[in-house]
């Protein structure tokens, strides 16, 4: 009966099948290829769009511990860092050093020359830390004027030449706000965590540390350095 349909002269359905293909082949071969094209391009924007959003989503987590004008790690990754590091030099029972640096009268530079001016010495003087300390140490911007260096194995005295670098290069760097020059220079306080020997009860107490030897800087005049040293 199949035969007879598809060849017969009952029906002739393969009769009418040719003619439909012979009337319409030039639509079907449309419909296939632009069902292929279509197919593909939708394949095509679907990657395109993933791409786009993996891209969005490394931004994005980078936005997040990254402080936006100066491009160093933030504040709060700051700290977090900071636990692990000393965590770290607990369990190995090595040294790391914590900088402390503090751009002087930034709030004189910003009233006197705005605070365009100002954001621009921000930062050259993050990209100046940036390219002075190693892969290993982390920079940030503590807040403000203020940043913070972490640099592990590593004892203030062997850092003391690394942050004399730091602190001639912004001192020496051509400032110019209005065609006039400005002088812009940086004090730097530094503690170390040692253990077993000179430590500290938590990461507060190690920026407490480094933060008094940056005002024991900023009182003696600004623009040095000072090692902490615990009180006899």
């Amino acid at each position: 009966l199949v035969l007879r349909l598809l060849f017969g002269e009952e029906g002739a359905l393969w009769q009418r099948m040719v003619r439909e293909w012979n009337q319409a082949s030039y639509f079907y071969i449309y419909m296939t290829v632009g069902t292929v094209i279509a197919f593909t391009l939708f394949g095509y924007i679907l990657g395109k769009k993933g791409d786009v959003l993996e891209k969005e989503k490394k931004q994005a987590s980078a936005l997040a511990v990254h402080d936006g004008l100066t491009r160093l790690y933030n504040h709060r990754y700051l700290q977090d860092h900071l636990a692990a590091e000393m965590e770290r030099a607990t369990r190995y029972q090595t040294p790391f050093t914590c900088l402390m640096l503090d751009i002087d009268d930034f709030k004189s530079i910003n009233d006197t020359h705005g605070h365009p001016f100002g954001d621009q010495v921000l930062r050259t003087v993050a990209h100046i830390i940036r390219e002075q300390v190693r892969r290993v140490d982390t920079a940030g911007r503590y807040g403000g004027e203020e940043f913070m260096i972490f640099m592990p194995h590593t004892t203030s005295e062997q850092v003391l030449p690394l942050a004399e670098r730091i602190r001639t290069e912004v001192q020496e760097y051509p400032f110019h706000a209005r065609g006039e020059n400005v002088r812009v220079t940086l004090s730097i306080g530094m503690a170390t965590y040692a253990p077993p020997g000179r430590t500290f009860k938590n990461q507060r107490g190690l920026v407490d540390a480094a933060d008094q030897a940056l005002y024991q800087a900023k009182r003696g005049g600004k623009n040095q350095i000072r090692i902490y040293a615990p009180a006899a």
